[in-house]
């Protein structure tokens, strides 16, 4: 079936050379203003319109020729041409030194959690759902947050913030209130200069451990948790 507008009250069209139908669904569903596309499969020609046919215009039939009608308020993202998208930006502190990708708020979604090294702060985006992150929510942090890991700290099935402090000596815990909140912290010292930090049970006891790497004192901190927060 073929569409066209030939009334005078037809708004304009686009033409754009596709490879296939499937393109020409997504160069329609890219564009706000198409409501209306036609692919003619002799000529790879996919042509957009502004109108329906209930408006303007008319249906005829056409070999090779497929007529596509939006429905609603739609949108797709822009069609891929090579492997990823342009980037998307979003804002977050003054010299931002580490970020990691966790699910803190129960949603079955990816958040972003992220140390402002210069600001000395860390911040919390949640997932939209659709890809897109909300504006970072911002905690305090001791001086120059240069590395973040999250686990489970004390076995509550919530996720915990582990952040280590270059310009403090230390390391600092923010447990999870259970709504993506994280206003509880404890913190611990460390070596001289800590740069790294990583979160592994070392000694098989059930517990979250956490290893921090000191450049300041050329070792390696182990910090073993001996808390039982199941029995407490």
């Amino acid at each position: 079936m073929n569409y066209q507008c030939i009334s005078t009250g037809c708004l304009s069209s686009t033409n754009v050379t596709v490879s296939n139908l499937r393109h020409c669904e997504m160069a329609c569903l890219s564009n706000i203003n198409c409501r209306t596309a036609t692919f003619d499969q002799s000529s790879n020609n996919c042509q957009l319109f502004e109108n329906i046919p209930t408006e303007y215009g008319s249906m005829s039939s056409q070999a090779g020729v497929v007529t596509l009608i939006t429905i609603g308020i739609r949108q797709a993202p822009a069609m891929c041409t090579s492997m990823f998208y342009n980037q998307t930006t979003y804002g977050a502190g003054s010299s931002l030194s580490a970020v990691v990708v966790v699910d803190v708020n129960g949603d079955e979604k990816f958040d972003m959690v992220v140390s402002n090294f210069m600001s000395d702060s860390i911040g919390v985006l949640l997932n939209t759902g659709n890809g897109t992150f909300n504006t970072q929510i911002i905690y305090s942090s001791d001086s120059d947050p240069i590395a973040v890991a999250v686990a489970d700290i004390n076995k509550d099935n919530k996720t915990d913030i582990i952040v280590v402090n270059y310009g403090s000596n230390d390391l600092v815990i923010y447990f999870n209130a259970g709504n993506a909140t994280f206003t509880n912290r404890s913190s611990f010292e460390t070596g001289p200069l800590p740069l790294t930090v990583t979160i592994a049970d070392v000694n098989n006891n059930n517990k979250s451990d956490i290893i921090v790497i000191n450049v300041g004192s050329n070792d390696i901190g182990v910090h073993l948790q001996c808390y039982n927060y199941l029995e407490n």
